[in-house]
């Protein structure tokens, strides 16, 4: 993920041709987050998790057997599952967003911040972990403004994440503002 934002950065930075600050003599680059609000963009980690909500969102609305099968998988499945291979099924998505390890209740994407070997594809964060802050991020977890105010997943479509704490966490942030919890 992270050689995609990278490519993501270095497309947006061409593009605004945006690329030194003028207060460091044009010695240093301009931060990311500062790139990602001259843009107005999401980061594209961000709008991938959006992109994927919506996809598992619409597919109860299909009428296909099989389909249906794929978002009955129960939890219990999916958790044995990641610990016994690396091969996740497409459904373990919903599994690991309601538990909150997809994004977390400040919308950033802690999934694609936990360092992992590209040959060891288990998922080994727990929620215990991400709530008390006990896992070490290796990328840059700055957000841009557009993706700290993004309320999109309160949106009644994303039915796995009615019971989520996140989610809870988010209409606080929503009612209260952004300031009063970051």
């Amino acid at each position: 993920m992270e050689k995609i934002r990278v490519l993501d950065r270095k497309c947006i930075r061409t593009c605004l041709k945006v690329y030194r600050s003028r207060e460091s003599n044009f010695k240093k680059q301009i931060s990311n987050e500062t790139l990602y609000n001259i843009a107005n963009i999401p980061r594209i980690d961000n709008f991938i998790i959006k992109l994927t909500r919506d996809y598992f969102a619409k597919l109860s609305s299909i009428e296909n057997k099989e389909i249906k099968k794929i978002l009955e998988t129960p939890d219990q499945q999916i958790y044995i599952t990641n610990h016994n291979s690396a091969c996740l099924p497409p459904q373990a998505f919903i599994y690991f967003d309601k538990k909150g390890i997809i994004q977390d209740s400040n919308n950033v994407p802690t999934i694609y911040h936990w360092g992992r070997n590209v040959a060891n594809k288990r998922i080994n964060l727990t929620t215990d972990m991400i709530a008390n802050n006990k896992y070490d991020p290796v990328y840059s977890m700055a957000l841009p403004e557009r993706d700290k105010m993004d309320f999109y997943s309160l949106d009644e479509r994303y039915w796995w994440l009615e019971d989520s704490c996140h989610r809870i966490k988010l209409k606080l942030r929503k009612l209260n503002g952004w300031s009063a919890t970051w």
